[in-house]
């Protein structure tokens, strides 16, 4: 709320079906809280999930923006400089104030109360005493190989590239949180589009913001699972078919997490999680085309 952003905590499950909890990589059961939670009338959601009890894992969120994996999301504002006077008031902790990078992008980092990493850049628009976020612009994937990684994404239909590297000193660098010089190699990878109507929430043109690190690196690998970490430990992406994307990944030799969750019957939503190149966690979700035999909880 305190970004702007909306949306309903509620319990979710079936929280004691082996079938799910297997999917995320737990052995039998999990339980949990969810929140979808959105700009209004500005989608894709953020499925917010408060894992608890013993299914509750106490690691932090990435320490770093250089980190291995989905560092931080970015949103943009109608008014960087009054949102970071807003939120500052408000309490919210910033990695520094308001910087320019050297393609011309204003921007600013922040952390949310677990430690994960936001980014805020600045866009055309009127100003509001409150926050101004209007729309999420791309997921940050820190990568080792960004050619392996470019050609992963593109087998999943991002096939819409945009070059975006980036190097430099001073401020630029003490906006990322280090005090010497940065570089990375980069491009933010999009979905083509579609006229189709997708799920609520659904955005057809999802963008992935892939970087290389080069100065400084970090090699430390992503989240391990199960699927319960602090942070960004996952994003999702919904299919037609659920069983022909699993064959799919199979015939191209990707690794599950675990089995599909769900999908009793031919039609039912099913989910299944797949480590990308760098190990980092990718859901599908959708109908299955075939019952699923392991469902039953």
């Amino acid at each position: 709320n305190t970004l702007g952003l909306t949306g309903e905590i509620y319990p979710a499950g079936p929280e004691e079906c082996k079938s799910f909890a297997q999917s995320l990589g737990f052995p039998d059961d999990y339980r949990i809280f969810v929140a979808l939670t959105s700009l209004t009338g500005a989608p894709p959601w953020i499925d917010t999930v408060e894992f608890r009890d013993r299914s509750f894992r106490d690691d932090r969120p990435y320490p770093s923006l250089n980190h291995i994996g989905m560092a931080y999301a970015t949103y943009a504002t109608t008014d960087l400089n009054g949102d970071y006077a807003y939120l500052t008031e408000q309490g919210v902790e910033f990695v520094s104030q308001p910087a320019m990078a050297p393609n011309g992008e204003r921007f600013v980092f922040l952390k949310d109360p677990d430690g994960t990493f936001l980014k805020l850049i600045e866009e055309s628009g009127s100003a509001t005493a409150g926050p101004d976020l209007v729309r999420l612009v791309n997921t940050n994937m820190n990568v080792a190989d960004l050619q392996r990684s470019r050609q992963f994404y593109r087998l999943l239909g991002f096939t819409e590239v945009e070059s975006a590297s980036q190097n430099g000193y001073g401020q630029f660098a003490r906006a990322h949180g280090f005090d010497s010089g940065i570089a990375f190699m980069g491009v933010d990878v999009s979905l083509p589009g579609t006229d189709r109507p997708l799920p609520s929430g659904g955005d057809p043109r999802g963008t992935l913001q892939l970087r290389q690190w080069g100065l400084p690196y970090d090699d430390a690998p992503p989240y391990w699972p199960p699927v319960n970490h602090l942070g960004i430990d996952r994003i999702a992406f919904y299919v037609d078919d659920l069983n022909a994307t699993i064959a799919e990944m199979n015939r191209l030799g990707f690794e599950p997490v675990g089995p599909i969750g769900g999908g009793a019957n031919v039609g039912d939503v099913g989910i299944v999680f797949y480590y990308d190149p760098d190990g980092i966690k990718v859901e599908f979700w959708g109908p299955v085309s075939e019952p699923n035999p392991n469902s039953a909880c």
